[in-house]
Parts: structure tokens; sequence; C-alpha cells
């Protein structure tokens, strides 16, 4: 017979369980809306041209995602995913974790070196958080592939929330305070560069600089509070829900962070530009020379097009700012 207590724990688990798989449909929603939103975008801005590392990272921010959320929709639907096979799988989470926040990291770092003029002490300082970040999540991929799936006793309700990997819980905090140490250091030094390196300002023209500290602020809040409420609920939360805002940050940034390189690569292409700043070939190859340096002659939709596009212009103004 099923005491009080028994049935108290599995209606509790029933709960969370409903919310936790509610909650992964939506994110998968999510990223397929913006993946229909974007491919058109992807297409003509991002496979255009030659192959780079920056087009690389945005391939793997890009569809990176898609194996995992696969992965969740077969744990949280499949009844053949049972214990046996949790118990041999469940680090694949902590793995992706920390390969996909590589990836998100790697990619705004390469932004921010070029934004800030190639400054190498600021590529190595980020480069090292980063790396760091990324050698304690192997780490913790090890010590969780190391050791049994948490076990509970048995009861009548789905087999994959009966089974998560056994946490570290202070390990996973230590990894997760880092992202957020990031995210400031980058927005910091995006701003800072930004305002030196604003000459636009000084024709009364806008810049492509306006449009990514623009970026970067909407998308630096959007992450920052992805990262700020995992650490909530890893610190205030009940164990049951720890898990849930991870599992929406391990969609959602790598999505912030492909939304920033196209929007970029998209700023960069010439009949965007051309739209953009209409007839004012000033505006335009400020634009386009930043662009220059920041997505660079071998990359896809680079700024050199760009650059060659204005040049041809009869006024003249576009050949001189282009030989400076």
């Amino acid at each position: 017979m099923v005491s009080t207590q028994q049935i108290d724990l599995i209606l509790s688990v029933a709960r969370v369980l409903t919310v936790d798989k509610r909650f992964v449909a939506g994110v998968g929603a999510l990223w397929f809306y913006d993946y229909l939103l974007t491919v058109s975008d992807e297409i003509k801005y991002a496979w255009s041209g030659r192959t780079s590392l920056i087009f690389v990272l945005f391939i793997l921010n890009r569809y990176w995602p898609l194996w995992y959320l696969v992965w969740l929709f077969i744990a949280f639907w499949n009844p053949e995913y049972t214990r046996p096979v949790c118990d041999k799988t469940a680090w694949l989470s902590m793995f992706y974790f920390s390969t996909v926040t590589l990836f998100a990291q790697a990619a705004i770092t390469l932004r921010i070196y070029a934004v800030t003029g190639n400054s190498r002490w600021i590529a190595s300082y980020l480069s090292f958080v980063t790396l760091a970040q990324f050698a304690f999540g192997l780490y913790l991929t090890v010590w969780f592939a190391l050791r049994p799936a948490f076990q509970i006793p048995d009861l009548p309700f789905d087999e994959f929330k009966a089974c998560l990997f056994h946490r570290w819980r202070t390990g996973v905090i230590i990894y997760t305070v880092v992202s957020p140490v990031y995210d400031i250091s980058a927005f910091a030094l995006v701003v800072h560069s930004a305002r030196r390196r604003n000459h636009a300002r000084a024709h009364g023209v806008p810049s492509l600089l306006d449009k990514i500290v623009q970026d970067a602020t909407v998308y630096f809040l959007a992450i920052f509070t992805c990262h700020f409420l995992l650490i909530f609920f890893e610190l205030f939360a009940p164990a049951p829900i720890q898990l849930l805002p991870g599992r929406g940050n391990a969609v959602l940034i790598p999505l912030m962070v492909t939304r920033l390189i196209l929007s970029l690569k998209k700023a960069a292409n010439p009949s965007y530009s051309q739209s953009l700043w209409g007839s004012n070939n000033t505006a335009q190859v400020e634009s386009a020379r930043f662009a220059h340096h920041t997505i660079g002659g071998t990359e896809r939709g680079g700024g050199d097009i760009v650059l060659r596009h204005l040049s041809t212009d009869k006024s003249g103004l576009a050949r001189s700012r282009v030989q400076d």
C-alpha cells in the first residue's frame, strides 16, 4: 500500500516534470521560430563568400543547440530512455553547457577584438576567462561521468526525471558565476572602445559603431539576465526546478550570439549599407571601413566588398575616404 508521504512525493515530482517538459517544449519552439525568422538572412549574408573562423563559430552557435534539443526531447518523451541509458548519458548535459559557452564567448571575443582595434591584451584577458571556464566545465563533465546518475526510489512516474546526473552544486555555481563576469567585461569594453573610435560623430553622421553599441546593449541585458536567473535559481530555488534556467540559457544564449553576428554581417553588406545610409557616402564608408576591420577581407560577406562597391562612386568622396 502506498503511503501518504509517497503520494505527496509522486504528485510533487509529477508537477515539476510537467513544468519541465512544457519549458523544454517552449524553448524548442522559440529556437525553431527564430530559425524561420532568420534563415533568409543566414543564406544571404552568412553563406555568401569565403569560409572564416567567425563563420565557423556562427555555424556552431547556430546548430549546436539543435542536437541538445533533440536529446532533451528524446529523453523526455521516449519511453526507451530508461534509467540505465540516463546513467550513461547524463554527463552530456554538462559537456554541452561547456562547449556552447565556449563557442558563444569565442565569437564575442573575436568581435570585441576587432572593435577594440585588435587589442591583444583585451583578447588575451577574454580568452583566458573563456578557456578557464571551459577547462573547469570539462572537469565537471568528467566528475559527473565518473559517478552514477542520481537515483531516487522506484515510483510510478517518468523515468528520466527519476534519473538526473549527480550534481556538485558548489562546482556548478562557481562555473556559472564566471559567465556574468565575462558579460560585464565584454559590454564595458565595447562601450569604451566605441566612444574612443567613433570618428563618424565628428562628421555629424551615424556609424556602424552606433549599431554595434545598440546591439551590444540589448543582447548584453538579455544574456546577463539569463545568467543572473541561473545563479538565482541555483542559490534559492527548490532543487527540482534549479535546472530550468540552465536549459533555457543553453539555447537562448547561442541564439543571441548568432543574431549579433548576422546583424554585423548584414550591416557590412553593400545593399543593406546603402539602404541604411542612403546617399550619404561618408556614413557608408565609415561603416564599411569599420566592417572591413571587424569582419575582414577573408570573411563571408566582408566589409572589403562594401569598400570596393563604394570606391566606384562618381563623387570621389568615397574614393578619398577609402584611401585614408
